[in-house]
């Protein structure tokens, strides 16, 4: 039940997370703020290739939405859910310009595996799709979670890091779903203009947490 278009999302979306935690352990070794502007790089460049795979698999591809739910599931948990993995990536991937801890880019690695991890026991019927999305769902939750205390606990900036992370995730989050004529890329071309500039005029986002 891992299909094709599923498999290329994760390894492409994993590699994301690994690479922006290269440039995170990178600048703290050799002190290179320069690095820390390529992270929004990684996200866009990340997203060309998620859509390249998506148009490789147009009749035959399929992702994590066509997990089944189960027939006792009503409609509005099934959309709620749908709903509630869209703004979490949509989190997810705001989270990826703004971080400054390796723990904050594993916490994003840490569903998106998982989900890989729980499709392949959905297959081997270890567990339900129901199960599935109950675990997937949990994995996506933590982030709300422990994301928070990450960053109001490992900056003395506090509150402009979070002053900036959490109005463009909600931005980003407003233009998917009321504004979806808005291309994407436009969106989180935005998202690295707010980041360059807390970057470069406000010295934020310019250290990594240790």
């Amino acid at each position: 039940m891992i299909y094709p278009e599923f498999r290329l999302h994760s390894i492409v979306f994993a590699s994301r997370s690994l690479a922006i935690m290269l440039l995170l352990y990178f600048t703290r070794i050799f002190n290179a703020e320069i690095l820390l502007y390529l992270r929004g790089a990684v996200v866009i460049v990340t997203m060309i290739l998620a859509d390249v795979i998506t148009n490789s698999f147009k009749d035959q591809g399929k992702t994590m939405r066509a997990m089944p739910f189960p027939d006792y599931a009503p409609h509005f948990l099934r959309n709620n859910l749908n709903r509630f993995y869209s703004i979490s990536q949509i989190f997810a991937t705001a989270q990826m310009f703004f971080c400054i801890g390796l723990d904050e880019a594993f916490l994003v690695l840490f569903p998106i595996q998982i989900a890989a991890f729980l499709m392949t026991c959905v297959r081997k019927s270890i567990i339900s799709a129901g199960a599935w999305h109950f675990y997937y769902a949990a994995a996506l939750g933590l982030n709300y979670i422990i994301a928070p205390i990450l960053q109001y606990s490992s900056s003395t900036n506090n509150l402009s890091r979070g002053g900036f992370f959490y109005p463009t995730a909600f931005v980003a989050i407003f233009f998917r779903f009321f504004v979806p004529d808005v291309s994407k890329y436009v969106v989180w071309l935005i998202v690295y203009a707010v980041q360059f500039y807390a970057m470069y005029s406000l010295h934020l986002y310019t250290t990594v947490a240790i």
